[in-house]
């Protein structure tokens, strides 16, 4: 059981934590970037108007006039380009009176950005709710009334886009609920499916799986300890190499961390438990994926997976406690060996992860941004870099809490949003900052102008098909000495931000139907073609993963840029080769001129590789002499003359001028990374090749 008592304490005072931004060399950090102002760079960005959603509809009974004022918090894009929404609505725009401030109406719905963005002035937008599909008849104990306990709720669920559509995992159900003091929130079992075939939420058969056997409920002593299993709040959704959903962290009642990891089968819709809460045999290092009392954990795929220990880890967690956690998700991993902490694990001088923002980098680094109530750290980004163990930091020049991280098509970061909850964090947090991971350097871009609330916790930001961002929701701190916004009484607005890329310069247009289909190792080149401006050499062709995104986490974004070439009036391209730098699943394909400027997004679906029905396995048995600790390789692939004659297929480019010759190599897989020599090498191996040694041989 692990008791975030000790959290809660941390929280409710204010505290500090000496720093220097001052390379260390014994913790393997150091300090680089600037922060600068500059509202140009070649571009200008601009403000849409601000929309207050309201839901006029009979949904809920003793709607006011005008309709229900609706607070968004969750945000998918799906591929047709539309928002999938959820939050939740109440009467009062601001200083909300409780029980109708208290999160009793929960709300899901679709935002089309194509009407937000035709809108040129402020006022509200109508929403029209979606059936949530929930469950009203819980008891946990046979006394309990029926009407003790509200129905299911989805917001503060996990989500993320599969094959069939939007998993959400969990959510929760309260006691009490608007009652200061006095309120019990516990996790639900149960996850859905937003089906993009009917545009309707599915309630999935089975419940989920991981979380304690017996444990006892937050503010409830007198009902004793009971049965969490699968019982998740605040869970994590990241999407696996091989198709499936990985479920992290969150809470299964207040201030009671759900440790269970399982893992969910698009395919047949199945759970499975990878690692149970109350494994004794699992390390406490596991603990560190805790999230903060409002946050979620910050879960990521990696590229490259990090071997230690001869067992390669493919996913990196943080939890509230700033240090990193890596973890082994194969399914023949005993759960004892699955999790680890590197030597150089915690942020830097002992900060911690509650409130940060955070997101996978192209270079495969992880990027922290901000949180705590320290001044300090809540200005600084700091990056992880997995396979050095190394920290690295970069001054923003503004505070934030509760902030928003986008993965721009030009490689860039957008951090926007955050509030300053205690009055001490220096910085204007209503003016976004790009962050460029190439230069380590921060921009700093003009604020909004037409109100002065800041957009903290439960606000959102989120990459749309345009090229442009979607902002909304979040409380702010006290204006003007008056409490204006709080939890359960948020900002209701949306509105479009346009960065300045999008006026740098003209579009590359890709003439190309949707969806476009790859497949993931094919070895084919796909053609399209395009006009307008020249392509970037670097980054001129990348795949955005659609994002999904709450409390100042997306749990899908990853930029993945393709190797390109233009001919003809064409641009030709491969698919990724490896499913840990681009897993299966719904992506953007942008185009990005040489200006920085994007194309509109194109939906791709990519698929995961499968092997033909005729395969058939070939084993082969080689016997060499070697000295005792001397290593053999092995080299290899498709003969570059058969593949020509025979699969239509061109290898015979010089090594390195074009992704060509790969077309001739084999994909395959290396099954023991147990040797601390050969392991390194064999990692990031994913193909048999004619076409020298590894990096590091």
């Amino acid at each position: 059981m692990t008791d975030m008592n000790r959290l809660h304490a941390l929280r409710s005072v204010p505290f500090a934590l000496l720093l220097s931004l001052v390379p260390a060399c014994s913790s393997g950090e150091d300090t680089t970037g600037t922060s600068s102002d500059d509202f140009s760079q070649g571009g200008t960005e601009s403000w849409g108007p601000s929309l207050s959603l309201r839901d006029d509809t009979a949904t809920f009974a003793g709607r006011p006039a005008g309709g229900w004022f609706v607070s968004p918090i969750h945000v998918t894009l799906m591929p047709d380009g539309k928002v999938l929404t959820t939050g939740w609505g109440r009467a009062q725009q601001d200083r909300c009176q409780f029980p109708e401030g208290s999160r009793s109406r929960g709300e899901s719905f679709v935002l089309d950005p194509a009407a937000i963005s035709a809108r040129r002035t402020p006022g509200d937008l109508a929403i029209t709710p979606v059936d949530e599909v929930v469950s009203r008849d819980f008891k946990l104990q046979p006394g309990d009334s029926p009407n003790l306990w509200t129905p299911e709720v989805l917001y503060c669920a996990g989500h993320t886009p599969t094959s069939k559509g939007i998993l959400y995992t969990g959510g929760s159900r309260y006691q009490f609920l608007g009652e200061r003091n006095r309120e019990i929130e516990v996790g639900i079992s149960s996850a859905r499916l937003f089906e993009y075939s009917t545009g309707q939420f599915r309630k999935l058969g089975a419940p989920m799986l991981g979380g304690p056997g017996s444990e006892t409920v937050e503010g409830a002593p007198s009902f004793g300890p009971v049965n969490k299993r699968g019982w998740r709040w605040y869970p994590t959704n990241t999407r696996m190499p091989d198709g499936r959903v990985l479920v992290t962290g969150g809470y299964s009642s207040l201030k009671r961390a759900n440790l269970g990891v399982e893992t969910f089968d698009p395919k047949d819709e199945s759970w499975k438990v990878l690692a149970q809460h109350d494994d004794p045999s699992i390390p406490a290092t596991r603990e560190a994926m805790a999230p903060g009392l409002k946050d979620y954990t910050h879960t990521f795929l990696l590229p490259k997976p990090v071997v230690q220990d001869g067992t390669s880890r493919q996913i990196a967690m943080m939890g509230w406690n700033g240090r990193v956690l890596l973890m082994n998700a194969d399914d023949s991993t005993a759960p004892s060996a699955r999790f680890s902490q590197p030597r150089n694990a915690g942020r830097p001088n002992g900060a911690q992860g509650w409130d940060s923002t955070a997101a996978l980098l192209p270079s495969g680094e992880l990027f922290v941004m901000g949180g705590t109530n320290d001044g300090n750290v809540a200005q600084r980004a700091d990056l992880y870099n997995p396979q050095t163990d190394a920290w690295t930091q970069v001054n923003s020049g503004i505070g934030r809490r509760n902030a928003a991280t986008v993965l721009m098509p030009d490689g860039n970061v957008l951090v926007m949003n955050g509030w300053d909850e205690d009055g001490n964090l220096p910085g204007d947090r209503k003016r976004p900052q790009i962050f460029d991971p190439r230069t380590r350097t921060f921009q700093t871009f003009a604020p909004w102008t037409d109100d002065p609330f800041e957009r903290g916790y439960h606000s959102f930001a989120i990459l749309l098909k345009d090229g442009t961002v979607l902002v909304g929701g979040g409380t702010s701190p006290l204006v003007n000495g008056q409490p204006i916004t709080s939890i359960g009484c948020e900002r209701t607005d949306v509105r479009i931000y346009r960065p300045s890329y999008l006026t740098k310069g003209p579009r590359p247009v890709l003439a190309a139907p949707e969806p476009i289909d790859l497949t993931i190792g094919a070895g084919t080149e796909t053609s399209l073609p395009f006009q307008g401006a020249a392509l970037a050499p670097v980054g001129g062709v990348v795949l955005m993963a659609l994002g999904s995104t709450t409390h100042s986490f997306d749990q899908n974004q990853r930029y993945v840029p393709l190797q390109h070439r233009v001919a003809d009036g064409k641009v030709v391209f491969s698919a990724p080769s490896d499913p840990n730098v681009a897993p299966p699943g719904d992506y953007l394909l942008f185009l990005v001129s040489n200006e920085g400027t994007p194309s509109i997004g194109k939906h791709v679906r990519l698929a995961a590789a499968t092997a033909p029905a005729n395969v058939k396995r070939t084993v082969i048995f080689m016997f060499g002499k070697t000295d005792p600790g001397q290593d053999m390789f092995l080299r290899g692939g498709i003969d570059h003359g058969f593949a020509q004659a025979n699969l239509g297929r061109a290898c015979t480019a010089p090594n390195g001028a074009s992704p060509s010759n790969y077309l001739c190599a084999i994909p395959m897989t290396h099954r023991n990374l147990r040797n601390p020599t050969t392991a390194p090498w064999k990692s990031s191996d994913t193909r048999l090749d004619w076409y020298g040694p590894e990096p590091g041989q």
